[in-house]
């Protein structure tokens, strides 16, 4: 009998030891996931389809200018102070668990300045309604592209003024259209 108490003790000590190192190993998993959602550079707002903002990382609390826990009080139609309405329809609300909503557009931040971004969200729970978006700062991009685009403008102005004839060859000499 005491073989057996013994032999019961050694396996729940065992069972015990082992759910101790799963809940370590899933402690250690929660907080990378934490850490990382924490430290990821673009903006994560997760809400829900009543518009809810349920939890945002610390990049939204950037972009935005605003603390995290005065974030997640608000509600997704509040960012209208921020994001021009249509476009927060389109990137917040015309998604479905089969459609993301995209767009790109221009985002008043709470210190008064104006900066590019693009939103994905998509949803994450349907059953739940839980949605989720990332907000990117693209305006490095759409600053880069708009003097792309003025320095090409400045060169066709420069190559209609001249009096010369102007065309182009490839590498064989034959005329490039």
């Amino acid at each position: 009998m005491t073989v057996t108490y013994v032999a019961v003790g050694i396996s729940i000590a065992m069972i015990s030891k082992t759910n101790n190192e799963n809940k370590n190993i899933l402690i250690g998993s929660i907080s990378n996931y934490e850490n990382f959602f924490e430290e990821i550079q673009d903006a994560i707002l997760v809400y829900n389809s009543s518009g809810d903002i349920l939890g945002v990382n610390n990049a939204a609390s950037r972009l935005f200018g605003l603390e995290k826990k005065y974030l997640t009080f608000l509600k997704i139609e509040d960012l209208g102070n921020f994001i021009e309405k249509d476009d927060l329809k389109k990137a917040f609300y015309d998604i479905s668990p089969s459609k993301s909503g995209f767009t790109d557009t221009r985002l008043k931040q709470q210190d008064g300045n104006t900066i590019y971004v693009e939103i994905l969200s998509s949803v994450v729970d349907p059953s739940k309604g839980i949605m989720r978006a990332y907000i990117r700062d693209v305006t490095s991009r759409v600053v880069a592209e708009e003097k792309i685009h003025d320095s090409e403008a400045r060169y066709r102005y420069l190559i209609n003024q001249l009096p010369e004839m102007i065309f182009e060859l490839d590498i064989d000499g034959n005329l490039a259209l």
